[in-house]
């Protein structure tokens, strides 16, 4: 019995089909869960070892609009506060600037919805060195100043 090219395509379909089939397991073709937004607030303590008063000036920007929550003088070891709520497409930032005596200026994100999540507190103590977020573990995020 000679194979005809009707059987030969046959057969090629019947091994393609199967090797489609245990290509394609394992992906996951499901649509990204909704994203739930919810509040954030940050919290910048000036740790300063020189008691020097922190002047802080923060800003959000998301994918529409950018909210500037102006310039604020933190004393030594007090804080300053703000807060914000997420949006459903993980695009929401917030940005600080730190500047204090003689003089020194940084810059710093102290929040971004796709590395902190949707919502949360945030506490960044700010220090000569850099900026170090608590993360209720028992080592803190640290940033360090680049000069």
């Amino acid at each position: 019995m000679g194979s005809s090219p009707k059987h030969l395509i046959v057969l090629m379909a019947v091994a393609l089909s199967v090797l489609m089939d245990h290509t394609c397991e394992g992906q996951h073709h499901e649509p990204p869960d909704i994203i739930t937004p919810g509040p954030v607030h940050i919290t910048i303590e000036n740790d300063l070892a020189n008691s020097a008063t922190l002047t802080v000036h923060c800003r959000r920007i998301d994918r529409d609009s950018e909210e500037d929550y102006g310039t604020h003088d933190v004393a030594p070891r007090s804080t300053y506060e703000f807060g914000f709520m997420t949006l459903e497409i993980p695009v929401a930032a917030a940005n600080c600037s730190f500047q204090w005596p003689p003089q020194n200026f940084h810059d710093l994100k102290v929040f971004s919805q796709g590395r902190d999540g949707n919502s949360g507190d945030h506490l960044w103590m700010i220090t000569e060195g850099g900026a170090c977020r608590d993360t209720g573990y028992p080592a803190e995020y640290c940033h360090g100043w680049t000069s």
